[in-house]
C-alpha cells in the first residue's frame, strides 16, 4: 500500500478526490491514509500543508488536517478529532489551504536563491535551515572563498539586490527527478548528494534559472512555484554570528510583506507622535535624544546637589541624638536616588539611618557596618510582610504597601536602644 503523491506532479492543484484506505485513532487526534493527497508532508526544512477533507458530496461532516507526515510509502494526515469522521473506503474531497502552500513554495524558494547567491558571492555554505512564525534563518558557514572570513550587514544588502533581481527576472523554476544518483550528479549542484542518498531513494533536483544561466541548482523534496517572480520578494532583516557561521535572518513574499506592513504602522506612528515626517524623523528622534540626554544630566546633578543636602541633614540629627535610628521618608526620591545618600552618611553612622522610598515601599538601611544592616532586615521586615536583605553597610526592605514601615522602623529603633 502506498500513497500517490499528487503535489510532485502539480503543486498548483488544490483539490483533488481521494479513498480512505486507512484510519488510526489515538486518545487525542486520529490519521488518516488515502491511497493519493495533494497535502505535502513536513520535509527538506518545509512544514506540511494544512486543510480539510470533506466527504463526498459535501453534506457530512468534515476533517481539519493540522499536520502531515510521510512514513515510508504512505502519507499520514493527521486530524485532531478523536472520532474519525470518514471511515475506510470513504471517497473524500482533499481541500487545500492555498494560501499556506502558496507562502511555503514562496520562502523555500527564496531560501534556494538566498543560499546560492550566498554561495556564488562569498563561497558561503548552506549548514542550517529553518522556517519559523515571523522569519527565515539560514546559517552560512564561509568555508569556499578565503578573501571572506565574516558576514557584514552591506554584503547582506548587495546580496539582496542580487537576489531580488534573480526573483524580478522571471526565471523558471523545474523539478527533475532521478532513480540513478550518477546522472543526478552530473547537475551543476551547489551541494554534493551524501545527505539526499542518506534520506531518499529518489532524488529530486530543483534548478532555478535557464540552461545558460543557473541562479541556483540543489536536490531538495519541497514544493516551489514554477518561476522566480512567483515568490515576489526577499528581504534580509539582520545578519548575527551563530558559532562558527553566520545567522541570515529573512522572509519572503507574504511573510515579507506582512512584515513590511508591521513595522509600516509602527514607523508611522513614531513619525506622528514626533511630529516629523519619515524623511525627517531621524534627525528629530536625534535631536530629542540629545535634549533628553541633557535633562538626564541636569537631573542627575539636581540630584546629587538635594543628596547631599538630605545628607548633612541626617547627619546633623545623628550627632543630637547619637542614641536613635535616623528615620525619613522621601515621596520623591527612588531607591537609586537614595543610595547617593547613603553613600555619604554610611561610614559616618554608628547606629543605622533608615530611609523610605514611599513610591516603591522600600525602606534603605545604612551605617558603618558595626551594626550589621543586612542581619537587621532578614531578622526582621518579614514579621511586617517586608522581604530584602543586604550588607553589612547597607541594606533594603521592601514591603507591598507603606502600612506598617512606621511600625517596622520603631522595632529597630527599639531593637538598638
Amino acid at each position: 500500500m502506498f500513497t500517490k503523491k499528487l503535489f510532485k506532479d502539480d503543486v498548483y492543484k488544490k483539490e483533488c478526490t481521494a479513498v480512505v484506505t486507512e484510519i488510526r485513532k489515538s486518545e487525542d487526534h486520529t490519521d488518516i491514509i488515502l491511497d493519493q493527497t495533494i497535502f505535502f508532508p513536513e520535509g527538506g526544512g518545509q512544514p506540511s500543508d494544512k486543510g480539510m477533507l470533506i466527504l463526498e458530496g459535501g453534506s457530512g461532516p468534515s476533517a481539519y488536517i493540522e499536520d502531515v507526515q510521510e512514513n515510508g510509502d504512505l502519507i499520514i494526515h493527521r486530524t485532531p478529532v478523536t472520532d474519525p469522521l470518514p471511515n475506510e473506503g470513504d471517497h473524500v474531497l482533499c481541500r487545500l489551504d492555498w494560501n499556506r502552500r502558496l507562502t511555503n513554495m514562496q520562502r523555500h524558494c527564496g531560501e534556494h536563491i538566498l543560499s546560492g547567491v550566498f554561495a556564488d558571492m562569498y563561497g558561503g555554505a548552506n549548514r542550517g535551515f529553518h522556517m519559523g512564525e515571523s522569519y527565515i534563518t539560514v546559517d552560512i558557514r564561509l568555508e569556499n572563498d578565503p578573501a571572506f572570513s565574516q558576514i557584514t550587514p552591506d554584503m547582506c544588502m548587495a546580496a539582496e539586490k542580487r537576489i531580488n533581481d534573480i526573483i524580478w527576472n522571471d526565471y523558471p523554476v523545474t523539478v527533475t527527478y532521478f532513480d540513478d544518483p550518477a546522472e543526478a550528479a552530473k547537475m551543476p549542484l551547489r551541494k554534493d548528494l551524501t545527505e539526499t542518498l542518506e534520506k531518499s531513494d529518489e532524488i529530486s533536483i530543483v534548478t532555478i534559472g535557464s540552461e545558460d544561466n543557473i541562479a541556483d541548482c540543489v536536490a531538495c523534496c519541497g514544493t516551489h512555484p514554477k518561476s522566480t517572480a512567483q515568490v515576489g520578494i526577499l528581504k534580509i532583516y539582520k545578519v548575527e554570528k551563530n558559532k562558527d557561521m553566520f545567522r541570515i535572518y529573512f522572509d519572503c513574499g507574504r511573510m515579507a510583506l506582512r512584515d513590511y506592513n508591521k513595522k509600516h504602522r509602527l514607523i508611522t506612528d513614531i513619525s506622528d507622535r514626533h511630529s516629523a515626517g519619515l524623511d525627517d524623523l531621524e534627525k528629530k528622534m536625534a535631536a530629542e535624544e540629545l535634549k533628553n540626554s541633557q535633562i538626564r544630566d541636569h537631573l542627575n546633578t539636581v540630584i546629587r546637589s538635594l543628596a547631599r543636602l538630605r545628607a548633612q541633614d541626617i547627619l546633623d540629627q545623628a550627632d543630637s541624638e547619637p542614641e536613635h535610628v535616623i528615620y525619613r521618608s522621601y515621596p520623591d526620591l527612588t531607591p537609586d536616588d537614595i543610595m547617593k545618600i547613603g553613600k555619604i552618611i554610611g561610614p559616618e553612622l554608628e547606629k543605622p539611618a533608615l530611609i523610605l522610598s514611599e513610591h516603591e515601599h522600600t525602606v534603605m538601611l545604612f551605617s558603618n557596618g558595626n551594626i550589621h544592616c543586612g542581619n537587621l532586615v532578614r531578622e526582621n521586615a518579614n514579621i511586617y510582610g517586608g522581604k530584602g536583605g543586604g550588607s553589612d553597610v547597607q541594606a533594603r526592605a521592601i514591603f507591598p504597601d507603606n502600612k506598617n514601615i512606621e511600625t517596622f522602623v520603631d522595632l529597630i529603633d527599639k531593637h538598638l536602644t
